[in-house]
């Protein structure tokens, strides 16, 4: 049975139906209330360098007005130590203009632009529109002083690091950066086994980045709505335009 795992950035975005309602829900995968472990387990120079890079690294992307880059998406099944043969890889693109931002991943679309939030679900062939809520690119407001809390170890590793995580969704992460400082590699470890159906197995996913072209003059064309929906600027009516005409449409833009 093929099993499926799609990821974001950092953080993953989980779909869930309650009570006739969607819910969104970019779900941190470190807990702020989490108990830190005691200071002398850890090797505070090597963690302190570690989170500091880290922090660098995203900082360097927050920075950047444009950039574009190519992602490999990659999900090993019982296997944490070999990641040159992935169980499944998917590629995918990140591009940013400013405030607006667009994911794809297989079939799966997130598009942030000024006016509009639009998730597109391949799989359960659905799209949720809703407002921009806040000007935040998903990923890149990962906050690393919280990781610091929950960090059990860090060891170096070839262009990174591996930290230890004491609680929560993942066990550990590995972080390998390129010669300019930029993020290379991205993998989570989870804690806890998964069972698709044929038993429980060990997930490790990884992203990786590549072409990342830096300041370029990204088309605000990337970032239109209309390629996937139309929206009634009266009624607020939405639905799917192409490839996505029959989609079912979530709309959660408010009623006038």
């Amino acid at each position: 049975m093929k099993k499926k795992i799609h990821i974001g950035f950092v953080i993953i975005v989980v779909t869930a139906l309650q009570w006739g309602k969607i819910v969104y829900a970019h779900e941190a995968v470190i807990a702020k209330e989490l108990v830190p472990p005691a200071v002398d387990q850890i090797d505070q120079k090597i963690k302190s360098e570690a989170l500091k890079t880290l922090k660098g690294a995203i900082q360097k992307l927050l920075d950047m007005d444009y950039y574009k880059a190519e992602m490999q998406y990659s999900v090993f099944y019982n296997n944490t130590t070999n990641f040159t043969q992935p169980s499944e890889s998917t590629p995918g693109t990140i591009i940013k203009r400013k405030d607006n931002f667009l994911q794809t991943e297989e079939g799966n679309v997130t598009l942030l632009n000024k006016n509009y939030q639009i998730h597109i679900r391949e799989k359960t062939k659905l799209i949720v529109v809703m407002e921009r809520r806040e000007q935040k690119i998903p990923g890149l407001d990962f906050n690393v002083d919280s990781l610091s809390k929950v960090v059990t170890d860090v060891r170096s590793i070839p262009n990174g690091f591996q930290i230890d995580i004491e609680k929560g969704e993942l066990s550990k992460i590995d972080i390998e950066l390129d010669e300019h400082g930029f993020i290379k590699k991205w993998r989570n470890y989870y804690r806890d086994k998964k069972d698709f159906g044929d038993g429980a197995i060990r997930v490790v996913l990884e992203v990786f980045y590549k072409n990342i072209e830096q300041d370029i003059n990204v088309s605000s064309e990337y970032f239109s709505e209309l390629q996937y929906v139309s929206i009634d600027p009266k009624t607020k009516e939405i639905s799917g335009v192409g490839k996505f005409k029959n989609y079912t449409v979530i709309n959660q833009l408010p009623k006038k």
